[in-house]
Formats: structure tokens, C-alpha cells, sequence
């Protein structure tokens, strides 16, 4: 059906109105509507390959057809670009996720065996350092020693409810059970650290959480290498002192003790990095100084 004005005249467009002929196609053009080639017979005199590589559909010739190549490419190629976009938007819509400063690990379990083996590899190490230091009379412990630190930071997480989910705990006792969930850990740091660990300074975070330092004392038996005798001392194995008792030889290997002091630091903060579920991340700083 035509379009007429007050007068009767036709809105129809006079001339042909080819939209792949015009530059203005885009006028006539609807959304979504895919842009037609010409009903022509396409020869190999009056065709021309498309320009997209691998694609074997024949397309006019410039003079009839603007478009370097096919239908079907131009769309296949507008959808690829109105996906790349979408998803640019979408990405650039996200908050950025921080990065966590702290060796991430699964459980409180995979964490202690971490803690402990690092320890463990610590001590050995410093022993052997210590026993390879040149001393005069293989007793006691070395002229100069040299100061040593272990440090190991790491967290974990845990979830404690689903999102949209009321908690039914009040904001005072949800810090009495983070305190509580901190003295376990502490317990379980006693068998690892195989020491005993002291209470020190607790307090709240405004954000919601706890922090909670204690302290300890770390004891390195280092036995040095024996020093090959001579013969003079190995006649003489006992002396006497100037009190006139008699006085055993100091062994070669005494074993001197390294004492170290250690502090650890525990927290614990609500985790909301999930977009399903509510957790509870717990953050363990253990640093020792000797």
C-alpha cells in the first residue's frame, strides 16, 4: 500500500531505489535486515571472487557491488564484532578483583603442612650452616653468628552460608566465635611450631573480624662437629680444678642452643568474594627473629 498526502500525491520514492546502488542505502535499510545482492546472473566475466579467504562465493562486480565481499561474510562479520563488543562492555562492567599479597590455600590442613615443612627445611638448613662454621676449640657455640629470620604468611577460606541467607548469630557472638575458631588454630600451631604459644594482643575490626597476636620462644640445637684430638688430650680425658675436684673434659660436640623469638598473628574477616556464598577468611603470619 502507497502513502498519499493531502493532495493525493504519491510518497512513493521515484527511480529505482536499490539499496546496494545508493550510498544512502542505510536510510532504507531496517534493522536487522541483511543487505541484498543484485539479481544478476554472475559470469565469470561479471563476477569476482569474494575477498575472505577460503570463502568460494562469487560476488559482483565493483561497478554494481561496493562491498569487497559476500553477503554472508559482511554479516558473519558484523555478528563476530557486535560480540567482542558486548563482551568488552561486560568485562569493563565487573569490579576488579584484588590480589591477595598471602599464599592462598585450601584448607587450615594443607596450610599447616606447609607452615610445618618450611620450618622443618628452615631448621635443617640453619643447623648445617651453623655445625660448617669454622671454630678454634669445637666447644660451645661459634665466635659470630650471624642473625637469622623465618617468615610465612598464607590464608584460607571457608564458607558459612549462602547469600540472601539471615544470619541468625548477633554481631557479638560472631566475634566470640571468631575468637574461639582462633584458639584452634593456635592449638594446632603448638603441635606444629612445637612450642607454646602466649597470649598477647586481641581487638576488633570495625569492618567486622578479629585480630589476635601471640608470642613464643624457639630453642635451634646446633651440635657442632667434634675437632680431632691430639694425643696429649687424649691421655689426659680428666683434669683437676683449682678446688682440688676432679673435672671431666668438656666434650668436643657440646651443643649450644640458638634461642629465637617468635610472633604470630592471626585474623579473621568476613570473606565476600563469592557471588553465592558468605565466607570467612583467615589470614596466619608466623615470623621468627634469633
Amino acid at each position: 500500500m502507497v502513502a498519499e498526502d493531502d493532495k493525493g500525491t504519491s510518497l512513493e520514492p521515484s527511480g529505482p531505489c536499490d539499496p546496494t546502488l545508493s550510498l544512502g542505502y542505510s536510510r532504507w535499510r531496517s534493522l536487522g535486515v541483511e543487505p541484498q545482492i543484485p539479481e544478476i546472473n554472475l559470469t565469470p566475466e561479471t563476477s569476482r571472487p569474494c575477498a575472505v579467504k577460503h570463502c568460494r562465493t562469487q560476488a559482483p562486480l565493483p561497478e554494481v557491488y561496493r562491498w569487497k565481499t559476500c553477503a554472508t561474510c559482511r554479516a558473519r562479520a558484523r555478528r563476530d564484532a557486535r560480540r567482542k563488543r558486548d563482551a568488552f562492555c561486560e568485562i569493563d562492567s565487573q569490579e576488579p578483583s584484588l590480589v591477595s599479597p598471602f599464599q592462598t590455600y585450601q584448607n587450615r590442613t594443607v596450610l599447616l603442612s606447609s607452615l610445618g615443612t618450611q620450618l622443618g627445611n628452615f631448621v635443617e638448613g640453619q643447623t648445617l650452616h651453623l655445625r660448617s662454621k669454622p671454630h678454634e676449640s669445637g666447644e660451645g657455640e661459634p665466635s659470630k653468628l650471624s642473625p637469622m629470620a623465618f617468615a610465612f604468611d598464607g590464608e584460607y577460606s571457608v564458607v558459612t552460608a549462602s547469600r540472601g541467607e539471615g544470619s541468625s548469630q548477633s554481631q557479638g557472638d560472631e566475634v566470640m566465635a571468631m575468637r574461639e575458631e582462633v584458639h584452634g588454630v593456635v592449638e594446632d600451631l603448638n603441635c606444629v611450631l612445637r612450642t607454646k604459644l602466649k597470649g598477647g594482643e586481641a581487638f576488633a575490626i570495625d569492618t567486622g573480624g578479629v585480630i589476635m597476636r601471640f608470642t613464643c620462644s624457639f630453642e635451634l640445637i646446633a651440635p657442632l662437629r667434634p675437632l680431632p684430638l691430639s694425643a696429649e688430650e687424649s691421655e689426659t680425658p680428666l683434669r683437676r680444678s683449682e678446688s682440688g675436684e676432679i673435672e671431666e673434659e668438656k666434650s668436643p660436640s657440646a651443643v649450644p642452643l640458638i634461642k629465637t623469638s617468635g610472633e604470630l598473628e592471626v585474623a579473621i574477616v568476613p570473606d565476600n568474594s563469592h557471588r553465592l556464598f558468605h565466607g570467612r577468611r583467615t589470614i596466619i603470619r608466623y615470623h621468627m627473629l634469633g
